[in-house]
């Protein structure tokens, strides 16, 4: 069995998981931002920020500089005694990092070109390894002093989710005997600009499922677990995974790939439909992923 033997968090909800639970029980999201920085013109939408200050990078690992790695030094920070307590049990080889993003630095490669272009110079402070896609696994396990299997995941929303996976089936392999996995993003014009382009941005507070939906609010996060075969009073019981290959940008209208996942993952569980308490949804407030995700969950979970 993979249990999670340690997890931690920052999002617009806070900066640890004590102050994350409770803003959640209140339904307070302080990051919550009102914003025209992102879209420029003065165009107006809500942004889900991490705020406070960030844990600065050491010199010695400036070729991996970017608010995304910043963000999960930050998750680390919370806890962090238990963190490399529970790391340091393990071989430094054995101990795989697995993480997933989506946007890495790019949007520090975004101010780069616009630097260059408008004043004809070089930031001298850019380091190009931070906005590659696969710098948030290489950074963390450089410095973490780690030699294990080490890449990241960039399979856009289901990134971090299959960072978890893989880091647990590294462990069933016996290629490694501790993952830390999870994943990061941080605000970034390329992604957001991309998804105003798809027609999929909401100007307002993101509304899943509600007739008045108008899109999804973009946010930034990161998210750290550790997985080990050691006892917790967490298990990974069990996952699903398809690849749907039915339109680049839209789900099956029927929520094909979506039930076929759940419906493997409580197979691999070895539960019911019936011994589910809660489901988590993707929710992004678009119209169809909204009915693709109802018609999934009302097919295998009912009304």
């Amino acid at each position: 069995m993979i249990f999670i033997n340690y997890y931690s968090s920052v999002n617009a909800l806070g900066n640890s998981i004590p102050d994350i639970l409770k803003n959640l029980s209140d339904n307070h999201a302080p990051g919550m931002k009102e914003s025209t920085h992102w879209l420029g013109s003065n165009k107006n939408a809500f942004y889900g920020n991490v705020l406070g200050e960030l844990p600065v990078i050491a010199d010695e690992f400036k070729r991996h500089n970017s608010r995304n790695n910043r963000l999960i030094l930050a998750a680390l920070q919370h806890n962090s005694d238990k963190f490399h307590s529970l790391v340091s049990k393990f071989s430094k080889n054995r101990v795989a990092v697995i993480m997933g993003t989506s946007t890495s630095g790019s949007n520090e490669a975004n101010e780069y070109v616009n630097a260059v272009i408008s004043k004809l110079q070089t930031p001298s402070d850019f380091q190009g390894w931070a906005q590659e896609l696969g710098d948030p696994s290489r950074f963390l396990s450089a410095y973490l002093g780690l030699s294990g299997p080490a890449y990241t995941i960039s399979t856009a929303c289901t990134s971090s989710a299959r960072s978890i996976i893989s880091g647990a089936r590294l462990i069933q392999s016996g290629m490694a005997d501790a993952a830390i996995v999870g994943g990061a993003d941080s605000l970034a014009k390329l992604p957001i600009h991309g998804f105003t382009s798809l027609e999929v941005m909401s100007r307002q507070k993101c509304r899943p499922f509600s007739s008045k939906r108008a899109g999804i609010t973009i946010g930034e996060g990161a998210g750290v677990l550790v997985l080990s075969k050691e006892p917790s009073n967490l298990v990974l019981a069990g996952w699903g995974e398809t690849s749907d290959a039915y339109h680049i940008s839209s789900p099956h209208p029927q929520g094909a790939g979506i039930e076929t996942a759940m419906r493997e993952a409580l197979a691999m569980a070895r539960l019911q439909t019936s011994d589910i308490a809660y489901v988590n949804l993707h929710g992004t407030a678009t119209r169809l992923n909204d009915s693709a995700e109802g018609a999934a969950v009302r097919n295998l979970f009912g009304s």
